[in-house]
C-alpha cells in the first residue's frame, strides 16, 4: 500500500501533467459516478496535492476530487491518442 511521501510524489507529478490543463474526458468507473463526467470534463485543474494516503485534485469550478488508492491503485496521464488501458469498465 502506497504510503504518504510516495503519495505526494505521485501528486507531485499528476499536478506537473494536470495542473492549468483542461480534461478533455473522464472515465469515472463507480456506479456512483456514472452520468456525472460532466462535472470535471472541461474543467481546469488549479491544484493537485495529496493529505495522508489521499491524493485531492481541484477544479475551477469549486470540486474536488478524492482519491485513494487502496491496496493496488495507481494514477496515470495519457496523452489524447493513448488507448485507455483501465481494466475496469
Amino acid at each position: 500500500m502506497p504510503e504518504g511521501p510516495e503519495i505526494r510524489r505521485a501528486a507531485d507529478r499528476i499536478g506537473k501533467a494536470m495542473i492549468g490543463k483542461h480534461i478533455v474526458q473522464a472515465h469515472l468507473p463507480y456506479t456512483t459516478f456514472l452520468g456525472r463526467e460532466h462535472l470535471i470534463e472541461g474543467q481546469r485543474v488549479i491544484d493537485v496535492t495529496s493529505r495522508a494516503k489521499a491524493m485531492l485534485i481541484r477544479f475551477e469550478n469549486g470540486w474536488t476530487m478524492y482519491s485513494h488508492n487502496q491496496l493496488y491503485g495507481r494514477w496515470t496521464v495519457h496523452l489524447r491518442t493513448t488507448e485507455n488501458q483501465m481494466s475496469r469498465h
